[in-house]
């Protein structure tokens, strides 16, 4: 296991860290997506700037980085120099965008596809589905994850390890507020107003009746919208444990991050496109119509763009498994954000959802910190 110098701390705990500030970052990208979304833009749109964004500042990067060579040892070197053979000069990223082999060329794009998709189910999710269920969906991705990385990677399953991704997925469950933790006394409540009405005059219990029609029959849209929103979000959480894979599998490979963002940015702008003509439900593409639409645009664009980097390059080196856990505890710093920009009112099961995600990293940070310390006992004694 290597080491971090600076830090004192393994690689593996290095790129946890890394991932927890991704983390908040994400959550300060939520932010920035749920005001855009209250000034009318659709999912599909926001995903397309988000991927122009990224994919601009990536091109100009790969245009002036190179693919990291192995250094050889001065014998080799000799060697091949005797044998009149020449070594080939490292090529720039951007000449190959995608890896220079067929593994790395299937997993970057293989990212890429899953990632694009995963985007655009989020951020329709988010739209289309009450704010807690759709973040209680998304949740779950640590469990298909830890499954994953057993299965493509490897990785053990400890009961450490079963234990924090329960606990996370309580703690989010319990923070979402998902619909069915909330009463459903609204419903009783117009049943009697229409009883009512009916009892006080026939004119107006006929205009009741309709009422109750054009509500109904807007409700049964809603719930086909809502619908169609629980399979995206379920959709999503299971591509966004494959993501993680990937980026994992990525690592090992020695795919630089900048390829792995790369390809989500090309397959985010495509699939922007083609899902525009699925989600139909949908509002038309505008551009922006004030100047406070466009500074949440450039807030969310900004802060994904540095939260994907720091996510691409530190799930390289990070577990899978315990990294998927650290990266979803971007639902505490979202509530945390809910209660400092939009009021929210936290109630006990918000209390107890944060007592869960803090135990949840509290057990990832024990256990990574229990293995550095072992395995710096190993190597200081060998």
């Amino acid at each position: 296991m290597h080491y971090n110098v600076n830090l004192n701390i393994s690689t593996e705990s290095y790129g946890l860290l890394l991932l927890f500030l991704s983390a908040i970052l994400f959550s300060g990208m939520g932010v920035f997506l749920k005001l855009a979304f209250e000034t009318g833009l659709p999912s599909t749109q926001l995903v397309l700037y988000r991927a122009l964004f990224q994919g601009i500042f990536v091109v100009l990067t790969m245009s002036r980085v190179r693919e990291n060579v192995v250094v050889q040892h001065p014998i080799e070197q000799n060697e091949m120099t005797s044998s009149s053979s020449v070594s080939p000069s490292p090529k720039l990223l951007i000449c190959i965008p995608f890896g220079t082999n067929r593994d790395e060329i299937l997993v970057v794009v293989a990212r890429g596809i899953l990632g694009g998709c995963g985007f655009i189910m989020y951020f329709y999710s988010i739209k289309a589905l009450p704010l807690g269920d759709a973040i209680t969906l998304f949740s779950l991705y640590p469990i298909h994850t830890i499954i994953l990385a057993k299965c493509f990677l490897g990785e053990q399953i400890r009961c450490t390890h079963i234990f924090a991704t329960a606990a996370c997925v309580i703690g989010a469950t319990f923070i979402a507020g998902p619909s069915f933790l909330q009463s459903s006394s609204s419903s009783n409540i117009d049943i009697n107003t229409n009883s009512s009405l009916a009892s006080s005059d026939r004119n107006l219990a006929a205009v009741s009746s309709t009422m109750t029609i054009t509500t109904t029959a807007t409700a049964t849209t809603t719930r086909e919208i809502n619908n169609l929103g629980y399979i995206t979000a379920l959709l999503g959480s299971f591509f966004g444990a494959c993501v993680i894979t990937f980026i994992r599998k990525a690592g090992t490979l020695s795919v630089n991050a900048l390829q792995l963002l790369f390809s989500w940015a090309t397959f985010g702008i495509l699939f922007s496109f083609i899902f525009r003509f699925v989600f139909v439900n949908e509002e038309p593409w505008h551009l922006p119509q004030s100047k406070e639409a466009w500074l949440y645009v450039c807030g969310m664009c900004s802060l994904g763009t540095l939260a994907h980097f720091l996510l691409n390059y530190a799930g390289r080196i990070a577990p899978a498994g315990l990294g998927s856990i650290v990266r979803s505890s971007d639902i505490l710093f979202s509530y945390m954000w809910e209660v400092l920009f939009f009021d929210q009112v936290p109630v006990w099961t918000t209390v107890l959802g944060i007592i869960f995600i803090l135990i949840s990293l509290g057990v990832v940070t024990v256990e990574k910190y229990k293995k550095d310390i072992e395995t710096q006992f190993i190597l200081t004694n060998t």
